[in-house]
C-alpha cells in the first residue's frame, strides 16, 4: 500500500543545505518546505556577505534577516502562524556564511565538519543568470561553483544532491531534447567542446577560459588601453563620490575588463554552439557535477524560462523582472513597436512553482533508486504557446485593461509588427539618429527651463529605446530557437504521486491555461510584485504617474541589473 505522503515524510526530521535561498527560485522553495513539511529539522542557507558603501559588510545573517524574514514570499505562513511566524522561522532556517566561488564553499572549517556529519540533502540553486554575465563571473558561479557544492555533498554521511540547472543546456539546436545528461566526447585531437553543444574535456576547457580571462586583464594594462582610459578620464562628469586620479583609472581599467570579459564571453560561447554565456556556462556546470558526486544520488532539474508563480506562495508572486516582464510592461504602454521574432516559435515558460514543486517531488525517488536522474521542466513539448499566441494574450489584456498617460488617457496600443533582424536594426539605427540629431538641435539653443525639459526627455526615450533594442538582441535566439525539451521523466514523476502528494505538489504542466496564467495572474503579479501598483484594472492617473516613472527610469534600471549594457555592465547574481 502506497504511503499516504512520501514527499512530506522524505523532508521531515532532516537537515537540508540549500544555496541562491534568497534568489526568485530559493525563496519559494524555502517557503513550499516550512509549509508543507513544518517538522523539517533545520534548513541551512549558504548566504555570501554583502559589501556595503563606506566599507562596511552586511553579513550573511543580516541577509537573512532583511532579505528573507521580511520578504512577502512568508506572507502565507505569517497568516497561519500569527505572531509566531518569527519564532518558526528563526528557529528553521539558519544563514550559513559563505560563498560558492570560494574554495570550500567559504565556510568555516569547524562549521563545515559539522555540517557534513548533520546534513541530509543538498540543494544548489544558485546561479550567475545574466545571459551575457562576464566571463570571469559566470565561470566562478555557474561552472566551479557547482563541481564545489557536489564535492560538499560527496563529503556529507548521506544525502541527496539536487543541483538547478537550465533547460537551454543543450545549446544552440532545433530538435527534440532528452531528459538525458549530455555526455562528453572523447579525443585528443578534438576542439575542447565542439559546435552544437558537444563536450569533450570539461577540465581543458575551463583552463582555455581561464587563459581568456589573464589575457584580458593582461591587455588592460597595456599602455595603449591606458591612454584610451585617460581620455575618458578627461571627460567632464557630473559630481559625484570624490577619488582620487588613480582610483578613477583603476575603476575605468576594472569596468573595462568586465566589458570584455562579457563579450568575450559571448563570443566564445556562441563559437562552441551556445546561445549565450549564461547557457553555455550551466552546460559545463553539469559536467562539474557529475565529475565530482562521487557515488551521492543526483537530481538535476531543467526548467525552462521561469516566470511567476502561478499559485503558491500567491498568485503571480515575483521577485525582480524576468525575462518577458519588460516587454509586457513597454507593450502596455505603447513604446514597444516591433520585435524580431518569429511569431510561430514556442516560447518555453514555465511557472516557478512548479519548478519548486517538481524539485521537491524528487527527493524521495532520488533516495530509492540512486544514480544519476534529469527533469525538464518546461510547457513547449505538451502544453505549446507561441509567441505569437503570447502577444495577443499580452495585447487584448491591455486593450480591455488600458493604461493612462499622464493626462489620464487611455493608451491605445497597436499590435506588434515582426519585422527580420535586419529590419530592426535598420529601425534602430534612424530612430537613434534623429534622437541624436535633435540633442545637437537643442545644444545649440539659449538653455532655458523648457529647453532642459525637452533634453531630459529625449535623454530618457533614447535610454529607453536602446534598452527595448538590447533586450531585442539579447533574446533573439530565444525568439527564434524552436526546440522541444522532453518532459518524459517529469510527467512519469507526477503521474506516479498519489492524489494527496499530486494536491500539495502541483507540476502538471499539461494543465496550465495560458490565457489565465497570462492575463489574470502574470500580468497583474507584475503590477504587484515589481511595479508596486495594487490594481489589476485601468490604473488611476496618480498610478500612471507612478507606472510611467518606474517604466522610464527605475524599471530601466532593475533591467540593467540583470541585462547589462555595454557601458555599465554590472552582474546580478541571483540568490546567494
Amino acid at each position: 500500500m502506497a504511503k499516504m505522503n512520501r514527499i512530506k515524510e522524505a523532508l521531515e526530521n532532516k537537515t537540508i543545505f540549500i544555496t541562491g535561498a534568497t534568489g526568485f527560485l530559493g525563496q519559494p522553495l524555502v517557503e513550499k518546505i516550512l509549509r508543507i513539511a513544518p517538522g523539517v529539522e533545520r534548513l541551512y542557507l549558504l548566504i555570501r556577505p554583502r559589501a556595503q558603501l563606506g566599507g562596511q559588510t552586511m553579513t550573511a545573517e543580516e541577509r537573512l534577516t532583511k532579505e528573507l524574514f521580511k520578504s512577502n514570499v512568508f506572507d502565507r505562513l505569517r497568516r497561519s502562524y500569527g505572531d509566531k511566524s518569527r519564532a518558526f522561522l528563526e528557529e528553521k532556517l539558519v544563514a550559513v556564511s559563505g560563498d560558492i566561488s570560494q574554495e570550500g564553499l567559504g565556510i568555516d572549517e569547524a562549521l563545515r565538519s559539522r555540517l557534513q556529519e548533520e546534513v541530509d540533502i543538498v540543494i544548489n540553486s544558485a546561479a550567475a543568470v545574466s545571459f551575457d554575465a562576464p566571463l570571469n563571473e559566470a565561470l566562478a558561479v555557474n561552472v566551479l561553483s557547482a563541481g564545489r557544492i557536489a564535492e560538499f555533498a560527496s563529503s556529507c554521511k548521506k544525502v541527496v544532491l539536487v543541483h538547478v540547472s537550465t533547460a537551454y543546456v543543450n545549446g544552440a539546436n532545433t530538435y527534440s531534447v532528452p531528459e538525458t545528461v549530455h555526455q562528453a566526447t572523447s579525443g585528443s585531437e578534438a576542439e575542447p567542446l565542439h559546435p552544437k553543444g558537444k563536450f569533450s574535456d570539461v577540465a581543458r576547457e575551463v583552463e582555455y577560459i581561464r587563459e581568456m580571462i589573464s589575457q584580458v586583464e593582461e591587455s588592460s594594462r597595456d599602455p595603449k588601453i591606458r591612454e584610451e582610459l585617460l581620455k575618458e578620464l578627461r571627460k567632464p562628469r557630473r559630481r559625484g563620490k570624490r577619488m582620487t586620479r588613480a582610483v578613477k583609472l583603476e575603476s575605468l581599467r576594472k569596468k573595462w575588463v568586465q566589458n570584455r570579459l562579457t563579450e568575450e564571453g559571448m563570443r566564445w560561447a556562441r563559437q562552441r554552439g551556445w546561445n549565450d554565456t549564461y547557457t553555455y556556462t550551466k552546460a559545463l556546470g553539469e559536467q562539474m557535477v557529475l565529475r565530482a558526486r562521487n557515488q551521492v544520488p543526483t537530481v538535476v532539474i531543467r526548467p525552462s524560462v521561469i516566470e511567476s508563480s502561478l499559485s503558491e506562495p500567491s498568485p503571480g508572486w515575483l521577485d525582480g523582472l524576468r525575462m518577458a516582464d519588460p516587454l509586457i510592461v513597454a507593450i502596455g504602454k505603447g513604446r514597444l513597436r516591433s520585435l524580431p521574432l518569429d511569431a510561430n516559435v514556442i516560447l518555453d515558460l514555465v511557472p516557478v512553482d512548479l519548478v519548486v514543486n517538481a524539485l521537491l517531488a524528487t527527493i524521495p525517488r532520488a533516495e530509492e533508486e540512486g544514480g544519476v536522474k534529469v527533469y525538464h521542466v518546461a510547457t513547449g513539448a505538451k502544453n505549446p504557446v507561441t509567441l505569437g499566441e503570447l502577444h495577443s494574450l499580452v495585447y487584448e489584456y491591455f486593450q480591455k485593461n488600458p493604461m493612462l498617460d499622464r493626462r489620464g488617457e487611455p493608451i491605445h496600443i497597436k499590435p506588434l509588427k515582426f519585422p527580420k533582424q535586419s529590419t530592426f536594426r535598420l529601425q534602430h539605427k534612424l530612430k537613434t539618429v534623429s534622437l541624436r540629431t535633435a540633442e545637437r538641435t537643442l545644444r545649440k539653443l539659449p538653455s532655458s527651463q523648457r529647453t532642459e525639459k525637452v533634453k531630459r526627455k529625449i535623454s530618457s526615450a533614447k535610454l529607453a529605446y536602446d534598452k527595448l533594442y538590447y533586450y531585442g538582441e539579447i533574446y533573439r535566439p530565444y525568439l527564434n530557437l524552436n526546440c522541444r525539451f522532453e518532459v518524459d521523466n517529469t510527467l512519469e514523476l507526477f503521474n506516479s504521486l498519489n492524489r494527496e502528494e499530486k494536491e500539495l505538489l502541483n507540476f502538471d504542466i499539461e494543465q496550465l491555461n495560458w490565457r489565465h496564467y497570462i492575463q489574470n495572474v502574470h500580468i497583474p503579479g507584475v503590477k504587484k510584485h515589481v511595479l508596486k501598483l495594487e490594481g489589476v484594472g485601468t490604473l488611476s492617473v496618480e498610478d500612471t504617474a507612478s507606472w510611467d516613472a518606474l517604466t522610464i527610469n527605475t524599471l530601466l534600471e532593475r533591467a540593467a541589473e540583470r541585462f547589462p549594457n555595454k557601458t555599465a555592465l554590472q552582474i546580478k547574481r541571483a540568490g546567494y
